[in-house]
């Protein structure tokens, strides 16, 4: 058995503090409790990988096993948690809109796409960074590098365009769990992000007039290969599918790749609607 699995069945079979538990409520016996803190402190890991910020700041308020809503014969076990949502972070210098993006950035990416989408996904990037302080992601942005963007033909329809934005980034540590694997939750960051800015490009092309990124409604993702762990070189390929200028809604994917063994990762797709204006 290797070492890491080892120390983890140990930690499992460990009883807690009872100080740790005091403040969970819920209907469970406290061993049940003790698995939900347990489970949450594995993920965590050193505290070193991505979202650790987060994930130190989770609170178990209430470990409960409840009716199903559906079926009062079944059950089904809910875990609440607790998490402030604030600006954590190092502050650093707000960035300038006319410093987001200068010709000597995006002058190295390929693809047909003229200069002014490719200057849209580099500055819709650092603008995603944020403005006053190192949030979350921000680490994993500023490794990505924009690769290309091209406007071609959909796959499905040759009379339909679409924009492509490939993007390449090196796994660390700070995209890792506590297996040393790329966290399920940072491929969600990437595909989030990627795909929707994609779709933004392809508005941006059209010259559409609300050239903003929309508010997801719906992820359809599919695991294809186990996680691969640090020093792997990822290709993220964010293509727009559809955007219906009437409705105002539109869809975009993204495949994540290992470079290295050229094996598909995990795919995803969402669905965005254009964000509703504030009303003054």
């Amino acid at each position: 058995m290797i070492p890491r699995m080892q120390e983890t069945l140990e930690f499992l079979q460990t009883p807690l503090q009872k100080e740790l538990l005091k403040d969970i409520s819920g209907n469970v016996p406290d061993e049940i409790k003790e698995v939900a803190l347990k489970w949450l402190s594995i993920f965590e890991g050193t505290g070193k990988g991505f979202a650790a910020s987060i994930k130190n700041r989770w609170k178990v308020t209430d470990v409960s096993v409840i009716p199903h809503p559906d079926d009062s014969f079944q059950k089904e076990g809910r875990v609440t948690l607790e998490v402030d949502v604030t600006p954590v972070g190092t502050p650093f210098e707000a960035l300038s809109m006319a410093s987001l993006a200068d010709p000597s950035d995006y002058s190295q990416i390929t693809g047909n796409a003229p200069e002014q989408v490719k200057e849209a996904a580099l500055t819709w990037y650092k603008l995603l960074q944020g403005h006053t302080y190192i949030g979350f992601g921000y680490h994993v942005r500023r490794k990505l590098r924009i690769l290309e963007v091209s406007v071609e033909p959909s796959p499905d329809d040759p009379q339909a365009e679409c924009t492509k934005m490939v993007c390449e980034v090196e796994i660390g540590s700070e995209m890792c769990n506590a297996q040393g694997a790329l966290d399920h939750g940072c491929m969600m960051f990437l595909i989030d992000e990627g795909s929707a800015i994609s779709l933004l490009l392809l508005k941006i092309y059209k010259e559409h007039p609300e050239s903003m990124i929309g508010v997801s409604q719906t992820f359809n993702i599919m695991f294809h290969d186990p996680p691969p762990r640090v020093g792997t070189t990822l290709r993220v390929v964010n293509r727009s599918i559809s955007f219906n200028d009437g409705i105002g809604i539109g869809s975009c994917s993204t495949e994540i790749w290992d470079e290295d063994k050229h094996r598909l990762v995990v795919s995803g797709s969402q669905m965005q609607v254009q964000a509703s204006k504030t009303k003054s």
